[in-house]
């Protein structure tokens, strides 16, 4: 008959602990994987979200500005310009575009430029503010944000 306290079968204690230590440096590796994986995924939803913002503040603009009379729209800078009931300005010191009733419709813009524009011989000229004869408006519209910069630009055609 066998007796069972001398059967040397099992592992010892000093085997179960590097085999607890190993499956520790395992698991501290997957964690720190995934936490980066987390991380990365957090800055693309953050840069989809200003990329969005962006787009409508900038889709906003166009279709209000394409709605407008030509003759209604004044230019009262670089960054602000008004279009008869709606006006759009960059704040500088919340760096946010803003409209008449001074609410922001995106933030993170760190550049907003409305300028007039002539076409002549299929060339897009850029003509100052007080010149009366314009074709087109072209709004440059740049968000900074967690070290990412997005730059959005166009061309639009109000109503004579």
């Amino acid at each position: 008959m066998k007796n069972i306290l001398t059967d040397k079968k099992g592992f010892t204690l000093f085997e179960l602990l590097i085999t607890l230590v190993i499956f520790g440096m395992l698991s501290s590796g997957f964690f720190i994987l995934f936490n980066v994986a987390i991380k990365s995924w957090q800055v693309g939803l953050d840069n989809a979200d200003t990329q969005q913002d962006a787009r409508y503040a900038m889709n906003r603009m166009v279709e209000n500005i394409k709605i407008s009379q030509k003759d209604s729209i004044k230019f009262n800078s670089n960054s602000d310009i008004d279009l008869g009931e709606t006006r759009y300005y960059h704040h500088k010191l919340t760096n946010d575009l803003r409209n008449q009733h001074h609410n922001p419709i995106a933030s993170n813009i760190s550049k907003l430029k409305f300028e007039k524009v002539v076409l002549i011989d299929g060339k897009v000229l850029t003509v100052s503010r007080d010149q009366s004869d314009w074709d087109m408006i072209k709004i440059t519209l740049e968000v900074h944000k967690n070290g990412e910069h997005n730059h959005l630009s166009t061309f639009v055609l109000p109503r004579n």
